[in-house]
This record gives structure tokens, sequence and C-alpha cells, in this order.
């Protein structure tokens, strides 16, 4: 099966939480999902049938189901996990930290090698575990993050009030989080890797368009020229809505990618980054609280919005969890099929 050719926009996706598949098939993830390779390949291999066989409906293009090792990652916990912030791995979600102790927060100091330092040296030691076992030449590539996401998800709120009242702190709390994004990209760099810099900027929706001029878009830029200097390309992924930002972004002169959140400016989005594969993101929220007659037509206005441009945009549908009714996937698939 493949229904690529059907597609009324570029490419279409749909994402599941580990709450997906524990509520609805059992599929436990946990922390041997993250610590266990082979647990976890396993695991990948189970969900890979349930989409073939109890999923089908929503395939845009057959999966292989044989067994494949996936590359790890502790996703918003690595970086807490690094400063030393208390992780917990639940059955049905992703992994999570709590926010590091305010007197810790001064003793942050940024590792001379990032591959020798937790957890991204246990995540490297995981792939090369499955290359040696399985013959395979996967690279041990650590993700980078987002400057303010990852300052966000170690000292909490405290970076928000400090950029507005202690701008010594933030400023000293932003640097380091810059700086672990920059020894992740010249650990990919050392390593042969020269794909793509994506940086998250899920909390840049947490301040003004002003603050982020001020105190983000500097960074962003100079991973921007990171990129650049190491043969990678760049984008961002900004899961929030787009237009208030828009217009700051273009100060980044080169964009390979950008995600942006319902509800944006398709075609604005499409002027002012015209060289830049663009994404957008279907809230999950919405797909939870809305009849399938009403997905169906927001699809709709979607496809409308973007006009001409719609074969050039591509569509993603994650953070889905249990509790989403499978009958408004199935109208989104439909909605975006010819």
């Amino acid at each position: 099966m493949n229904e690529t050719g059907r597609l009324r926009v570029k490419h279409l996706s749909f994402g599941f939480l580990p709450g997906w598949w524990v509520g609805h098939y059992g599929v436990a993830h946990g922390e041997r999902y993250y610590t266990d390779p082979e647990f976890r390949m396993r695991a990948n291999t189970r969900v890979k049938h349930i989409l073939r066989n109890e999923m089908r409906e929503l395939l845009i293009y057959d999966i292989d189901p044989a067994d494949e090792p996936a590359n790890p990652d502790y996703g918003n916990a690595t970086s807490g996990a690094f400063a030393g912030c208390e992780v917990s791995f639940p059955e049905d979600g992703c992994p999570t930290n709590k926010y590091l102790p305010e007197e810790k927060l001064a003793g942050l100091k940024l590792p001379e090698k990032i591959e020798d330092a937790y957890p991204y040296n246990d995540m490297i030691r995981q792939v090369e575990f499955m290359n040696k076992k399985y013959g395979r030449d996967a690279m041990p590539v650590i993700l980078p993050r987002g400057v303010l996401n990852e300052a966000f998800l170690i000292a909490g709120g405290k970076i928000l009030t400090d950029m507005l009242g202690e701008p010594e702190e933030a400023r000293r709390m932003l640097d380091f989080s810059y700086g672990l994004l920059e020894k992740t990209v010249e650990y990919n760099a050392r390593i042969g890797y020269r794909w793509m810099v994506r940086v998250l900027n899920c909390t840049v929706q947490l301040i003004s368009p002003a603050m982020y001029e001020e105190w983000l878009l500097p960074y962003d830029q100079k991973i921007c020229a990171l990129a650049e200097k190491h043969g990678m390309c760049f984008g961002i992924h900004h899961c929030g809505l787009l237009d208030p930002v828009m217009d700051l972004y273009r100060k980044i002169p080169r964009f390979a990618y950008l995600q942006m959140g319902f509800g944006s400016d398709i075609q604005k989005a499409f002027r002012l980054f015209p060289e830049a594969d663009l994404h957008y993101i279907i809230d999950p929220v919405f797909c939870v609280n809305s009849t399938p007659g009403q997905v169906a037509k927001k699809m709709g206005d979607i496809l409308a919005e973007a006009g001409e441009n719609a074969k050039n945009l591509s569509i993603g549908v994650g953070a889905l969890d249990y509790g989403t009714p499978m009958e408004n996937l199935i109208a989104i698939k439909k909605a975006f099929l010819d």
C-alpha cells in the first residue's frame, strides 16, 4: 500500500505518545524503553505490527514489520538528566524531570566533552552496542534541543522571572543551555553527521516577541551560523502560534525547515520562508475535543488557506494520547487524500 500519490499535501504523519500504546494495546514503555535497546526494539516491532494489522486505516504507506534498532532519546528530560534533576520514566508517558533546586543552579557547568557525560554517554553506548550486535553502522547522534526550552526544563519558571528581574542570572542560565546545544552540534560534526540542527522553540510562546528578540534571537542566529560552519542545515520547531515571532525569525538568514503551530498564518509563512520545508502541526487537543465533522471542516479550511502551496506543505498530527477518537484521525487522513 502506498497512498502518497493521493495526498493533497506534501506529507502527512501521525505521532503517538506512549499513553496511546499503553492504553489501547498494553505496550508499556517506562525506564527500560529508554535504557535497554533490545527492549525498545521489541516494543517498536510490536507497535509496527499493530499499525499494520489494527490501525491500518491510518497508514499512508506500508511498514516493514522486521526488527529494527532505534537510537535512544530521553526527550525533554535529556538536559535535565545531565544537570542532575530527578528524572522519572512513567510506563504511559515520556521521561520527565523535576526542576533543579534553586541553590544548585549556580553550580551548573558544561562538560568538557558531551559524549563523556550522562545521559549522552549512555545513549551513545546503546547505539554502539546495537551496531556491534546486529552489524549496523548507525551514527550515535545526539539530538540538539533549544535554548529557552532547556533553561525552562531545568530551572522552571525562574528563568522567565529572571529575564524580567534578574538579567544576569537569566543570561547565565541561557548561556549554559546554549553551551549544551553547541557541544551537541560539535560532537555530531566530529562523528560525521551533516544533516540538520533543529532547534526546539516550544517555550518561545511563553514570552513576548520583544523578549524573544532581545533574549533568544541572538542565540538562534548563532546556532544557524554554527550549523553552516559544520555543513549542516538549520531549522526550528515552533509548536505554538508562529505569527507573533514570524517576522523576527526572518532575521535568521537561512532555514531548511520550519514547523508552525495550529492557527499560524500559512500563506505568510510561505511568503517569508520560500526556501524552507514548511510543516504545520495539528493541535492534539483539537483532535480530542472535536467531532469528525468539525475535524473534516478544519482540515478543509487549512487546505483552502494553503491554496496552491498545499503540495509544498507537510502536515503533522503529533502528541496523540489515549482518549483521542480514532474516527477523528481517520477524518484527518481522508481530508488530505484526493
